[in-house]
C-alpha cells in the first residue's frame, strides 16, 4: 500500500484548479473511505508514516554509534592471533560504516530549511498585533510564535520550521494573509488568531495533533534537499522527496479532522455564536474571493489595457458591498452543499459548525472597521500599496497579452455573430461562438443566442453540454434538459452534465433531487 502511494506521490503537481491524476485522486478518496470507516486502520498507517519518518532521520547516527560499538567490542573480545583474512575484512568494514553514517549525520545536522516567506511585522512597528498573538499564547499556554509574517493569501496558519535536519527544535512562523485581515473584523481576527495558537499549544501533547506539522517539516526537507544535488543530500533527496508526497496524499483526513479541533479552540475565548460567526464569515468570503473577485478581475483583461483597480487596496469595499445578506446566504447555501474534494484540508461547513453545537445559518455582519485597518494602523496603506505593485509587475505581461487577445477575439465574434444570422455555422464554430459569446456579450442577451445556437446544432453532443452549462449559469432551468441532450448523444458528459446540474439545485435548495445526480455520476463511473 505505501509503495503504491510513493508512485502515486512522484506524480507532478498541476496547478491549481486543475484535475489531479486519476490514480492520485483514487488514493486520496481511499484514505478517506479508510479513515470514515476503519479509524484504527488509518491511524495505524499514520503512526507507521511518522515512525519511517523519524526512523529514516535516526538510522545514520545510530549505525555510527553502533557500528563503532562493534568495533570495539570485536578488538575486546577476538585475539588478534585468531583471526582470518574475512574477520580482518569485517573489522576493517566497521570504521568505513561508521565514518559514512557519520558523514550523513553532519549532513543532515546542517540542513537549514528556509523560512516562510512574507514581510515580517516587527513588534516596534505593530505594537497593537503582537501583544495581542503573546495574550493569546499565554492564555493557551503555547509555545513561543518566533516570527510574525504577512503575505498574499486569505489563510492564517503556523508554520514549524525545523532549525536543522532533526526536527527537535522549530520556528514558530505565523503567517497572515493581508485578505483575510482586510475582510475579517478584529474580533473575528482575534478569533482566528486563537484557533492556530491554541491548535499549536495542542500539539505537544498527540501526535495526532502533529501531523499536519509534520507534512509540513517532510515537505520543508524535500524542498530543502532539491534545491541541488550534492553527495550528501543525495540519499535524503531520494528519500524525502517521494515520502514527503506520501505523507502528505495520506494525511489530508488527519488535516480535516484536525480542523475540527483547531475549531474548538475558538470556545476557550469566546461565545459558540461568535466561533460560528467567523467559521461561516471565512467560508463566505473565501467562496466569494475564488469564484468572484479574482475571476472578475482577471477578465477585465479581456477588455481594459490596464486594471481598472488593484485588488488588495480595493478588496475590502468590493467584498463588502457584494456581500449583502442575499449573497452571504447563496454562498452559505452552496457551501453547506458542497461534497468535500479528496484534496480539499477542509471539512464540510455544516459539519464544522454542528461539531462546535450551532446548526443554523450565521450571517456575518458588515465590517465596518477590518482588522487590517485595527492592527496594521498607519502602515497599513503603505503595505496595501507594496501588495498592489507586486501584484501589478507579476500580471504585468500576462494582462497585456490577455488584452491583445480579447481584442482579436471580439473581432472573431462579429464574424461568428454573422453567419450565426444566417444559420451557417458549423458545430466548431457553434462551440467557438458559444465561448465567445460567454466572455463577452452581457448574459441578459446572451440567453437569446444560446437558444438560437441550440435550434441550428442541437445534434452536436459538446454544442448541447455548452448551451446546457451557460443556461444553468444564468439560472435557466431549461439548461437541465438540454444537459440531459447531450448525456443521451454523449455518455462521456455524463459526470461533467450531473456536476452543472448539481450546482444549479443545489442554489435553489434541492439538496434531495442533487443527490440523485450525484448517485448518477457514481453509477456512470462504475458502468464505464
Amino acid at each position: 500500500m505505501l509503495l503504491a502511494a510513493s508512485l502515486l506521490a512522484m506524480l507532478p503537481d498541476t496547478e491549481q484548479g486543475s484535475k489531479m491524476s486519476f490514480l492520485k485522486q483514487q488514493w486520496l478518496q481511499r484514505m478517506q473511505a479508510i479513515a470514515i470507516s476503519l479509524p484504527p486502520l488509518y491511524a495505524g498507517i499514520m503512526l507507521v508514516l511518522v515512525f519511517i519518518g523519524y526512523g529514516f532521520l535516526l538510522l545514520f547516527p545510530l549505525l555510527a554509534l553502533a557500528s563503532l560499538l562493534m568495533f570495539g567490542l570485536i578488538l575486546w573480545q577476538s585475539p588478534l592471533n585468531s583471526w582470518q583474512l574475512h574477520d580482518g575484512l569485517i573489522l576493517a568494514s566497521l570504521p568505513a560504516i561508521s565514518a559514512l553514517c557519520l558523514f550523513q549525520t553532519i549532513q543532515i545536522y546542517r540542513a537549514r530549511p528556509a523560512l516562510p516567506p512574507g514581510r515580517p511585522l516587527l513588534r516596534k512597528n505593530f505594537p497593537v498585533l503582537r501583544e495581542r498573538i503573546d495574550e493569546l499564547c499565554k492564555t493557551y499556554a503555547s509555545p513561543k510564535i518566533h516570527q510574525v509574517k504577512l503575505n498574499s493569501r486569505f489563510a492564517i496558519e503556523v508554520i514549524c520550521t525545523p532549525q536543522n535536519g532533526f526536527p527537535l527544535r522549530c520556528t514558530n512562523t505565523l503567517l497572515i494573509g493581508l485578505p483575510i485581515m482586510s475582510c475579517m473584523s478584529p474580533l473575528q481576527l482575534k478569533l482566528l488568531l486563537g484557533r492556530e495558537i491554541g491548535h499549536l499549544a495542542l500539539r505537544r501533547r498527540h501526535y495526532r495533533r502533529r501531523i499536519p506539522q509534520l507534512a509540513h517539516i517532510w515537505q520543508q526537507y524535500a524542498n530543502s534537499y532539491s534545491e541541488r544535488w550534492t553527495p550528501g543530500t543525495f540519499m535524503l533527496r531520494l528519500f524525502f522527496v517521494p515520502f514527503a508526497a506520501v505523507f502528505s496524499n495520506t494525511a489530508y483526513p488527519a488535516t480535516r479532522a484536525e480542523c475540527f479541533i483547531k475549531d474548538m479552540c475558538m470556545l476557550d475565548i469566546t461565545p459558540t455564536n461568535n466561533a460560528a460567526e467567523t467559521i461561516s464569515a471565512v467560508a463566505i468570503k473565501r467562496r466569494h474571493l475564488n469564484q468572484q473577485y479574482w475571476p472578475t478581475l482577471n477578465h477585465k483583461a479581456f477588455y481594459e489595457p490596464r486594471p481598472p483597480y488593484l485588488p488588495y487596496s480595493s478588496m475590502a469595499n468590493i467584498v463588502n458591498s457584494a456581500l449583502d445578506r442575499k449573497q452571504s446566504r447563496l454562498n452559505y447555501e452552496a457551501e453547506i452543499a458542497s461534497p468535500v474534494a479528496s484534496d480539499d484540508i477542509r471539512p464540510n461547513l455544516r459539519e464544522r459548525l454542528v461539531a462546535i453545537g450551532y446548526d443554523d445559518f450565521v450571517v456575518p455582519e458588515a465590517t465596518t472597521t477590518n482588522a487590517a485597518d485595527h492592527f496594521l494602523g498607519s502602515f497599513f496603506a503603505e503595505i496595501q500599496k507594496q501588495m498592489d505593485n507586486i501584484w501589478y509587475l507579476k500580471n504585468r505581461g500576462v494582462w497585456a497579452m490577455r488584452y491583445k487577445r480579447g481584442i482579436e477575439e471580439k473581432k472573431r465574434l462579429a464574424i461568428l455573430r454573422e453567419q450565426a444570422a444566417h444559420a451557417l455555422l458549423s458545430n466548431d464554430e457553434a462551440r467557438e461562438f458559444l465561448l465567445l459569446i460567454e466572455k463577452y456579450v452581457a448574459p441578459e442577451k446572451a440567453l437569446t443566442f444560446y437558444k438560437e445556437i441550440l435550434k441550428t446544432n442541437s445534434l452536436d453532443a459538446h454544442v448541447c453540454y455548452e448551451v446546457g452549462r451557460l443556461l444553468l449559469a444564468a439560472d435557466d432551468e431549461t439548461g437541465v434538459a438540454t444537459l440531459h441532450m447531450a448525456m443521451d448523444i454523449a455518455a462521456e458528459l455524463t459526470a461533467d452534465s450531473c456536476q452543472h446540474i448539481i450546482d444549479y439545485l443545489t442554489r435553489h435548495g434541492d439538496t434531495k433531487l442533487a443527490h440523485d445526480y450525484r448517485r448518477k455520476i457514481i453509477e456512470h463511473q462504475v458502468e464505464s
